[in-house]
């Protein structure tokens, strides 16, 4: 690999990131770590922050401030665990299951014209590409510890 291969593989990364972005603050007033809860709480309700933080692989800040903003807009809320007061699980509400349902039929559509014109075989291609690097990532990461 090259320093152009890095380069292009950041810039793309970021262009992505920011599209995204302005997608979701522009027409729904979220933005992408937000949509990010939705998704999973949509996947999998009654999660803690800790296992929301492990399934994102975000931290627990970024986390933290997207689920509040979430139940400050009434579209998730935490119940108190009875046996743990200090733990809480968080769930989407009929009005955050609505606007996932909205931004993921409009989501899927962006999706369809960024990636448009690439085969499947290319896409799964550059998924295995993008997951080994992931994965060098985490071992880099660990042996730093």
């Amino acid at each position: 690999m090259n320093l152009r291969t890095s380069a292009l593989t950041i810039s793309t990364g970021n262009r992505l990131q920011s599209h995204i972005s302005q997608f979701l603050q522009g027409r729904y007033d979220i933005g992408s770590v937000e949509w990010r809860m939705l998704v999973v709480l949509s996947e999998q309700p009654d999660l803690r922050m800790n296992q929301i933080t492990q399934i994102t692989e975000m931290d627990k800040a970024a986390v933290s401030r997207a689920l509040t903003k979430l139940g400050e807009k009434r579209l998730a809320k935490a119940e108190v665990d009875k046996d743990n007061q200090r733990s809480k699980s968080w769930q989407l509400t009929p009005a955050g299951s609505a606007l996932h349902d909205v931004v993921r039929a409009e989501y899927l559509k962006l999706q369809s014209e960024i990636f448009a014109g690439i085969e499947e075989a290319e896409m799964s291609q550059a998924c295995d590409v993008l997951n080994s690097i992931k994965s060098n990532l985490d071992q880099i990461e660990d042996s730093d510890r």
